[in-house]
Order: C-alpha cells, then sequence, then structure tokens
C-alpha cells in the first residue's frame, strides 16, 4: 500500500522519512492511525464515467436523447 509519510516515523529501529513510500498493508494501518504522521495515497483518477456523470452538450447546442 502507498502511503505519504507526512513527518517523519520511527517504527520497530527504522526511521520512516517525509515522502511516499510503499509498505505491508499492516505497518500502512498502524501509520494511518495518526493523522499528522502519514495519509494515505490514492492511486487511480476518477473519470466522470465513474461518478456517474457524462460528457455535457456544447454551450447553446440542446441536449440529444435517445428513444
Amino acid at each position: 500500500m502507498k502511503i505519504e509519510i507526512l513527518n517523519p516515523i520511527e517504527h520497530d529501529g527504522k526511521r520512516f522519512e517525509r515522502g511516499l513510500v510503499e509498505l505491508g498493508e499492516e505497518l500502512s494501518k498502524i501509520f494511518l492511525k495518526f493523522k499528522h504522521a502519514a495519509r494515505a495515497v490514492i492511486d487511480a483518477v476518477e473519470t466522470p464515467a465513474q461518478t456517474g456523470g457524462g460528457t455535457a452538450a456544447p454551450q447553446g447546442a440542446p441536449a440529444v436523447t435517445k428513444k
């Protein structure tokens, strides 16, 4: 799981510096419990099709619907 370290974290004798890191699921969950220390990274960007939106009709043109 990718997370962003916001503030340096020391865990189990290892120091994790600021930036994006790939960690195991369990360690990521531990770090994400502390909002000031880390946050989850979203890999995919939603497209209008994924959010239920569509392509808008051009300005001034009526929208055409199929019957």
